[in-house]
C-alpha cells in the first residue's frame, strides 16, 4: 500500500511473523509488498524497534484523510481532472495542495489517466439480444469456428488520426515534420474495401468505388464471397456479417435463401464478435508502417492490397480463436462490453 505503515500495521507484521506465516502471505494480507515486510522485520531485528524512521524531508501535504477525499471525488466523476480535484478542495477550505500533489496521490493508489475506450453505446435491448447471441453459440469449438468465414466492409482514409500514434523526439523538434500528425480536411479522402477471411486464408480484397447497397452487397457475396467459400469449404461453412442495411435487405436475403448460405448475423453493435475488426486495425497498422507511406488514393489502394496479401495465417487462426473467448466475455458481462 502506498504511503508510510503504521504503528498498527507494522506490529500486526510482527504478530503474523510470531506465528509462523510466510513473508508473501503477510503482504497479501496487509496489501502491502513483500519487500516492504521484510524491511520492518530487518528493523525490528537490527534495532528492536518497528516505529518508522524519523522522516528528513519536507511533511507529506496530505494525511490519510484528505487522501480519501481525493479518491471519493474521482470515483464520483472518472473524468475529473488533478486540478479540478485540487480546486475544490480549495473551495471547499479543506486543503491547499497543488494539482501535482493530487496526481501523486491518484498515481499511488493506481488512478492514472489513460485514453477513453470508444464503444458502441448499448442500451437493454441491445445487452438482452448480444447475450442471447453468445449463449446460442457458447457451445461452438475452435473446430466449428474454423468452417465460419467473417466478412465486412471498412474504409481507410488516406491522413488517419489516431490518438495512439506517439513520436520520440527532443526539446524543441515538436514543430519538425515528422513530429506533425496531418490534419487534412476530409482526411484526404478514403478507400472503401469489402474483404473476409477465415482461419486459414484471405479472400480477395475488394475495393468499392460505390456506396454499397443492397444489390452491390448481392453482387459481392455473388462474386466474392462464393467463389471464395466454395474453393475453401465447398459448402460447408458458415457467413458472419453484421446486420447493416445493405446486408438485410430483401434481394440480399433472397440471394443467400436461393444459394443456401448458412449466415451467423451477429447482432447489432457488436463490433466485437466479429474479429475481422480487428484484422482491419492489422491492415490499417500495416499500411502506416510501411517505410514509404501513401500519399495520394491510388498509392493507398494499392497498398491496402499489398498489407491484405501478407497478413500471416497464424494471425487469422489466432483470430478465429478467439471466439469462443469473445462469447464467454459477453456472457460474463450480461451482454455489455468487453475488451475485444
Amino acid at each position: 500500500m502506498p504511503g508510510p505503515i503504521d504503528i498498527r500495521r507494522r506490529s500486526q507484521i510482527v504478530a503474523y511473523r510470531n506465528v509462523g506465516l510466510p513473508y508473501p502471505e503477510i503482504a497479501r494480507r496487509l496489501g502491502i509488498s513483500r519487500r516492504t515486510v521484510i524491511r520492518i522485520l530487518q528493523r525490528r531485528a537490527a534495532t528492536g524497534s518497528i516505529s518508522p524512521r524519523r522522516s528528513i524531508g519536507r511533511p507529506r501535504a496530505t494525511t490519510e484523510r484528505d487522501d480519501r477525499r481525493i479518491i471519493a471525488l474521482v470515483r464520483a466523476n472518472r473524468r475529473i481532472s488533478s486540478r479540478a480535484i485540487a480546486t475544490q478542495l480549495r473551495a471547499r477550505q479543506l486543503i491547499r495542495i497543488s494539482r501535482q500533489t493530487v496526481n501523486r496521490r491518484l498515481i499511488q493508489r493506481g488512478y492514472r489517466a489513460r485514453r477513453l475506450i470508444k464503444k458502441p453505446k448499448l442500451t437493454a435491448r441491445h445487452r438482452a439480444n448480444r447475450l442471447q447471441w453468445a449463449q446460442r453459440y457458447s457451445n461452438l469449438t475452435v473446430a466449428h469456428w474454423n468452417h465460419v468465414i467473417f466478412g465486412d466492409e471498412s474504409r481507410f482514409p488516406l491522413y488517419p488520426v489516431d490518438g495512439r500514434l506517439r513520436v520520440r523526439r527532443l526539446a524543441g523538434e515538436e514543430l519538425l515534420d515528422e513530429n506533425l500528425q496531418a490534419n487534412v480536411q476530409g482526411r484526404g479522402g478514403s478507400v472503401h474495401v469489402w474483404g473476409a477471411f477465415c482461419s486459414s486464408s484471405v479472400s480477395r480484397l475488394l475495393p468499392l468505388d460505390q456506396n454499397v447497397t443492397g444489390v452491390v452487397y448481392q453482387g459481392i457475396l455473388e462474386n466474392q464471397l462464393l467463389p471464395y467459400a466454395r474453393g475453401i469449404f465447398q459448402n460447408n461453412y458458415r457467413f458472419q456479417n453484421d446486420n447493416a442495411p445493405a446486408h438485410t435487405a430483401r434481394i440480399v436475403q433472397q440471394f443467400i435463401e436461393q444459394q443456401g448460405i448458412l449466415v451467423m448475423e451477429q447482432p447489432p453493435l457488436s463490433p466485437d464478435m466479429n474479429p475481422i475488426e480487428h484484422l482491419w486495425d492489422e491492415l490499417g497498422r500495416a499500411v502506416r508502417n510501411r517505410n514509404v507511406p501513401p500519399t495520394n488514393l491510388r498509392q493507398l489502394r494499392d497498398a491496402l492490397l499489398e498489407e491484405w496479401a501478407r497478413i500471416p495465417r497464424q494471425t487469422l487462426e489466432n483470430l478465429v480463436a478467439s471466439m469462443p473467448r469473445r462469447l464467454a466475455a459477453v456472457i460474463a458481462a450480461r451482454g455489455g462490453h468487453t475488451r475485444y
